[in-house]
């Protein structure tokens, strides 16, 4: 198993909600014919091609290069992995500044004003954008970071709030 590759998927993944079958499918369409037993590895393993690496960072709305670091991480000597596996991959691939921080913090606030506002609970909310009730509360307490573009629509939409506004609260 690729440790800094699985997880830097399932970082993405945690973002966009992807069951087995719905990648199965998205992977199917994307002419990288697999069943459903075999797509579990794309959770754990790096792709061998650049089709398979096109595909899941399509499907997984995922930052090319920092995939590409992960699997370079993952080629370093064992010794050298073993020192910095304690580091999460989002460490790894992108620290944050101060300022993004602000950002963050300015995201968080937007977010929980627009919820209240519209008088979501956090499961209300979750439910109509598909993702968890937890994944929303993360993100109002800053432990999320800030989410990919699609699910800022998604947020948006439901919320009620103008998608132009909250990529630029969001920093995009």
């Amino acid at each position: 198993m690729s440790m800094f590759y699985s997880e830097i998927i399932r970082y993405y993944n945690e973002r966009n909600w992807h069951t087995l079958k719905e990648l199965s499918a998205a992977l199917n369409k994307r002419g990288i014919s697999h069943d459903i037993k075999h797509v579990n590895k794309y959770l754990y393993y790096p792709p061998k091609t650049d089709q398979e690496l096109n595909a899941i960072v399509d499907i997984f709305d995922a930052d090319k290069e920092k995939i590409k670091y992960a699997i370079e991480l993952d080629s370093l000597p064992l010794d050298i992995i073993n020192k910095i596996s304690h580091i999460p991959i989002t460490e790894l691939v992108s620290r944050r500044s101060e300022e993004s921080q602000s950002t963050v913090s300015n995201f968080c606030f937007f977010l929980k004003q627009h919820r209240e506002r519209n008088r979501f609970t956090f499961t209300a909310l979750a439910k109509s954008v598909g993702v968890s009730s937890q994944y929303i509360y993360w993100l109002e307490k800053g432990k999320r970071g800030i989410p990919e573009p699609s699910i800022l629509k998604r947020i948006a939409a439901a919320v009620g709030a103008p998608y132009e506004e909250m990529m630029r609260i969001a920093g995009y």
